[in-house]
């Protein structure tokens, strides 16, 4: 079967490298999440942006084929309805492609679905393409999300840079912009919001993407362009590295977004996934932070206690205790407590407390 080669396309020069150049990277990114809606923001941005990139068009054609190939019944089944969006978006973005090459692979996946909504998307994608194909076909070769990932995100090093780096942007300003200017970011993420206008509700598709440690950035799309809305200010590690492999989760206890804390924490609690580094960074985020007031921020610690809590490791029980002791908060206190009270018992080599 064909496997991907993304070792030929375009680098970033210097350390931040990115296996595609600027928000292309952030498109592959999407594509290689466990979270089906980052996947189908990626899609949906490829097809939007009308991309011909053949590298870029593969992996929409390889991540597809795992819902294609998904067992009945399980979370990447092509026909359920949690899939559904996505499974549109990634077809869309193929017949959009204008490539010959998918029309057997999306015929083949015509034949298996029995959803109507795929049949009148795969359809439509069929329309879009030329009858015959002047090249060998396209075939996927189906890989394990892992595999996806390490072929996806091959070549690319995630920068490292401090909030004052990240601080120099203003609304308005491009995904491509920013991409250019800091280099490969460490996570994307879909985001959405709402807002109303005279009882009408809006619903906004939005992505972030954030720097280890700097900073979070949320676009909207407007004007044909992700543009900057807003930016967070992550929490700040230096004991962090963004190459690390548990990069995402590092990346989302620290968030300057409460939300992206609070949805890191269900991913932690949904896979029972608590890798020590990651609840050392949570726990000195504590510590650093012990003194603040700001009510979003309160939030997020709020959240990194029930993570504390809920991993039972008695690591943190020194740290804890100092934060239930010297906290500025009253609410903080209260965290740092409800969190030391659910650690397991017994002795333990404790994380070092940060000596400021």
């Amino acid at each position: 079967m064909k496997k991907l080669v993304l070792l030929l396309v375009i680098l970033y020069s210097g350390a931040c490298q990115a296996a595609f150049p600027g928000k292309w990277d952030v498109y592959a990114l999407l594509l290689a999440s466990p979270n089906t809606d980052d996947v189908m923001i990626g899609a949906n941005s490829i097809e939007d942006d009308g991309v011909k990139l053949p590298a870029l068009l593969d992996l929409v054609a390889e991540r597809m084929c795992m819902y294609v190939h998904g067992a009945a019944g399980s979370d990447m089944d092509m026909d359920a309805k949690s899939n559904r969006n996505t499974m549109s978006r990634l077809i869309k973005a193929l017949g959009e492609s204008g490539d010959a090459k998918y029309r057997p692979f999306l015929e083949e996946a015509l034949a298996k679905t029995t959803e109507e909504k795929n049949r009148d998307d795969i359809n439509d994608a069929l329309h879009e393409l030329p009858a015959a194909t002047p090249g060998p076909a396209y075939e996927p070769s189906c890989p394990t999300l892992a595999e996806f990932r390490a072929q996806a995100l091959a070549g690319r090093t995630p920068a490292k840079v401090s909030f004052k780096d990240a601080s120099g942007f203003k609304p308005g300003d491009t995904l491509d912009e920013v991409v250019a200017k800091l280099g490969a970011p460490t996570t994307a993420r879909y985001y959405m919001y709402q807002t109303s206008h005279a009882f009408i509700h809006i619903h906004h598709e939005d992505i972030q993407i954030s720097y280890l440690g700097a900073a979070t950035f949320h676009f909207d799309e407007e004007d044909n362009a992700w543009r900057l809305i807003r930016v967070f200010e992550n929490a700040a590690d230096p004991a962090v590295t963004p190459t690390s492999p548990d990069a995402e989760l590092l990346d989302g206890v620290l968030s300057g977004s409460k939300d992206v804390v609070s949805d890191t924490g269900d991913r932690m609690g949904d896979q029972n996934l608590y890798p020590t580094d990651v609840l050392d960074a949570a726990a000195r985020r504590f510590w650093y932070q012990r003194d603040t007031s700001d009510e979003d921020t309160l939030d997020a610690l709020g959240q990194l206690g029930d993570i504390l809590s809920d991993s039972k490791n008695p690591r943190y029980r020194t740290l804890l205790t100092q934060v239930s002791q010297q906290a500025k908060e009253k609410r903080l206190r209260k965290y740092a407590s409800e969190a030391l009270s659910n650690l397991a018992p017994g002795d333990a080599e404790q994380l070092p407390v940060p000596a400021n």
